[in-house]
This record gives C-alpha cells, structure tokens and sequence, in this order.
C-alpha cells in the first residue's frame, strides 16, 4: 500500500498520491540560435560559404568542358552543339577553336532547357586579331546555363548545361574573313562544386537532470535543390550519438544529451532545376525540462488537480517536498502564465502560483 506524504500549506492539502500518467508540462527551456556571421563561424564547413549571415554551398570557378576546343567529333566540337558551326584547328595556333560561319554574333545565355535569359549585343570581331571578352554571369550563380556564340537561327555554337559558378566568362574571338568567325579560350564561369555540409560546433544546455528535445526550427531556402538537417547528442561532449535526420519545425529525434550540435547538408543535382544556390538563414534548437508526476495533487476550491515537480536533482523551487527519501521541488509559476493553477505562495520573489498539469 502506497502510504501518503502530506503537506500543509495554509489551508490547502497536498498529498502525494499514487502516480499516474500525466500531460506535459514544460518547466524551464533551453534555446540556442545561429543566424549571423559570426555564429556560423564557429562551426566546421566543407565546400559551404558564409555571405550576408546566411550559410551557403560554395562555389568555385572553373572552365566548361572542352573551353579550347581541342575535342572534336567530325566537325562537331565535343560538349558543344550548333549549326552552320564547328571546330577547326590552325596551324598558328596550338589548341583547337570553335568557329561560326558568319560575320557577327552575340554571346547569350541560356537555362538547362535551351529557354534564353539573357541575349548580348551584336559583335563583329576584328579581323585576323585577337580580342579578349568576358560576360558577369552573377545573376545565374547556383543554376545550371549555357553559353552560346549565336550569330542567327541556323548558326550558333552552344556549350553544355554547366552549373553556374557566378564568375565572368571569358573568351577569345577574331574574324578570318568576312563569313568566318573563330572562338577560343572559353574560360571561367562554371562551378563543380555539387554538395557541401556545415556542422556547428557543440552547444551546451547545461541541463543536468532528463530533459527532452522541444519543436525547433530552421529559416532556409533550397531554391530548387536539397537542404537536410541532422542533430547530434552526447552527455560528456566526448561520445556522440550517430547523426540523426531532423526536420525543422519539429523535435530533434537524437536522444537526449546535455550536449548538441547539428549539421546542414546541401546538394544539386547535375542538371538540376533549381533557380540559385541554396542556403540557411538561422537554426534554433530548443529543449525543455518536463515536469514530473510523483503523484502529488491539491483541491483547487473546484477539482482535484496534478500538481508536477521537478525533476530528482533539480531543486530550483522553494516549496519543496519529499517522497521516498527524496526532495522535489514544486513548480511555481508566474500567476499570469498558463500553467498556473488557482493555488498561490508568497515567496522572496512575490506571489507564486502552484504550476498545474493541463
């Protein structure tokens, strides 16, 4: 037989009664954000950059495939398609050279599927000289383009889809002759940079008693592309837990530990849909004490209610009580919070009320 310990505070009797199953209650919680510069500097990233307090996968920048057109098929420059187009070699010259047969063109871009994003001015290279020019590729960074010499609806030399890195590119053209026109040296541009992940460093809750992981959530933009979270847990910040799949906007599914970290992971695909790089604006993690029910209750004037303490260990409250040979302390609540039942307690720190389950 569960014999009862009992309480008596003013008028109101509280007894430990048998435990039950109870709601949640949250006593206390803990919460950490990243959302700055100088947060996601603390961290580890591989192939990920930090601009504008934002976490974002890296770029580099490299050339297109084939940029001198040294690789041919027949006629056909090898990564590049066209008409009335193709490459040659000249012997001044030690690479190949793409070549247009027309007099002017203009360099455009293209998406993935060919549709024009942006269409340069005409150009009618100089004949039998050299001229070095280049295109800002900044407003297509993070989406897969193209690049094409295009001269008319039946003459044009178009790259490959590549994933654009941001970067100019650049490119040598001249003028044989008044319907010959020779591109080389296609150069920058282009990023091979398809995944990258960021892990923060470790963050201490301080929470020595069981506590559980609480909603938490991230602001983030895959912008076509993937964004995945994991978390991981460990008591001594020595031994870790596996990384676990986290999805914001829920609790973390690692087990409880005093200590946490969490890593981002980017990824595109190659070709990929997505409109620009993607990217993570802030990360809050959460966790909370719950309160626990070794069985106490009290009338409240109305009904019976559960009144939850904290956990073994943690003695934060002033009303106290024990059961088994063990101190609880019992939660006490602003009176204007929620979880506030009817019952109140003059404390040092004004009137407290008796926290309730719901």
């Amino acid at each position: 037989m569960n014999r009862a310990t009992t309480l008596f505070l003013g008028a109101v009797i509280l007894a430990a009664a048998p435990v039950r199953a109870a709601g949640t209650i949250i006593l206390s919680t803990w919460t950490h954000t990243d959302a700055a510069t100088a947060d996601w500097g603390e961290g580890t990233l591989n192939n990920v950059t930090i601009a504008n307090n934002r976490l974002y996968l890296a770029t580099n920048n490299t050339n297109v495939d084939n940029f001198t057109f040294d690789a041919c098929n027949g006629l056909t420059p090898a990564n590049w398609s066209g008409s009335n187009s193709g490459c040659e070699f000249c012997p001044a010259c030690v690479s190949g050279e793409g070549y247009l047969s027309y007099p002017g063109f203009q360099l455009n871009i293209l998406d993935k599927d060919g549709t024009v994003l942006f269409a340069g001015p005409t150009t009618i290279p100089p004949l039998d000289s050299w001229v070095q020019r280049s295109q800002i590729l900044a407003s297509y960074v993070g989406r897969w383009i193209k690049v094409q010499f295009y001269a008319n609806v039946a003459t044009f030399l178009t790259s490959d889809a590549f994933l654009c890195s941001g970067g100019a590119v650049t490119w040598t053209d001249i003028r044989h002759n008044d319907f010959t026109m020779i591109m080389d040296e296609v150069v920058g541009g282009r990023s091979t940079i398809y995944s990258g992940n960021y892990t923060s460093p470790a963050f201490d809750t301080g929470i020595l008693v069981p506590a559980e992981w609480r909603p938490s959530n991230s602001t983030y933009a895959a912008n076509g592309n993937s964004v995945t979270f994991q978390t991981q847990t460990s008591q001594d910040n020595v031994t870790w837990s596996s990384p676990a799949a986290w999805t914001p906007g829920q609790a973390p599914t690692s087990p409880w530990g005093r200590y946490v970290k969490y890593i981002v992971s980017f990824s595109i695909g190659a070709p990929a849909v997505g409109s620009s790089l993607p990217y993570v604006q802030n990360v809050t993690l959460c966790a909370g004490i719950p309160g626990q029910d070794i069985g106490l209750r009290a009338y409240d004037g109305t009904a019976i209610i559960r009144i939850p303490v904290e956990p073994a260990g943690l003695l934060t409250s002033p009303l106290r009580i024990a059961k088994n040979g063990v101190t609880y302390g019992i939660a006490l609540v602003d009176p204007a919070d929620p979880r506030a039942s009817k019952l109140r307690v003059q404390t040092k720190s004004g009137t407290k009320a008796l926290a309730r389950f719901p």
